[in-house]
């Protein structure tokens, strides 16, 4: 099961696997994709905006408590917004950071398709087709008033 968009198999690569240091003192032993919002555990919500842009096939990068992110992402499977989504994890022995992550669940699960590569702490409400029917290589940025903290990029007229 993959979605297809543009004739691409896309697969949504979820990289979920960090500490959630500068939150702990909040997240009562909880990882940051499970962070309480409103009552929802973010990654539900997260989950709900991407099967409403069509995703239905995910791998999760994964792990400090990768149990407990495993457990929530099951029960949605079994009884809600995953119902009928494909899902794989990726479970890191040691931390891996971003590019390590990626590498390790391509090897390890065997991806051979186009992917497209998100946060399970960063909520992006953008048009994930123009991204996917993208014919080349893309990276998504996104504008912020104040750029001292992620640093900035410099593009061109062409988005380049």
């Amino acid at each position: 099961m993959h979605q297809i968009l543009n004739c691409k198999l896309m697969q949504l690569v979820i990289l979920a696997g960090g500490f959630g240091t500068r939150l702990k003192s909040i997240l009562n032993g909880l990882p940051k994709p499970l962070a309480d919002v409103n009552g929802e555990p973010f990654l539900k919500l997260l989950f709900q905006n991407w099967v409403k842009n069509g995703f239905n096939d995910f791998v999760l990068c994964l792990h400090y408590e990768a149990d407990k992110i495993i457990k929530f992402v099951n029960q949605e499977q079994n009884f809600g917004v995953l119902k009928n989504c494909k899902i794989q994890f990726s479970i890191e022995p040691t931390p891996m950071g971003t590019g390590g992550a990626i590498s390790y669940a391509v090897k390890n699960l065997d991806i051979e398709n186009y992917i497209l590569i998100t946060n399970a702490d960063t909520w992006l409400d953008q048009d994930y087709k123009k991204i996917i029917n993208s014919d080349e290589n893309t990276i998504t940025i996104v504008q912020v008033e104040n750029t001292e903290r992620y640093g900035s990029v410099i593009i061109d007229d062409k988005n380049k």
